[in-house]
């Protein structure tokens, strides 16, 4: 899985866009919580 600019992303995807961008946010959040423990 490529990664992907959340803007292209929404353009893309359409009305979709949202959720995954939601999807993104959470991810990478949860990326950063893990590497700063």
């Amino acid at each position: 899985m490529p990664i992907v600019y959340p803007e292209t992303t929404i353009k893309a995807m359409g009305k979709c866009g949202l959720f995954f961008l939601r999807f993104w946010i959470i991810l990478i959040l949860y990326v950063i919580l893990i590497t700063n423990l």
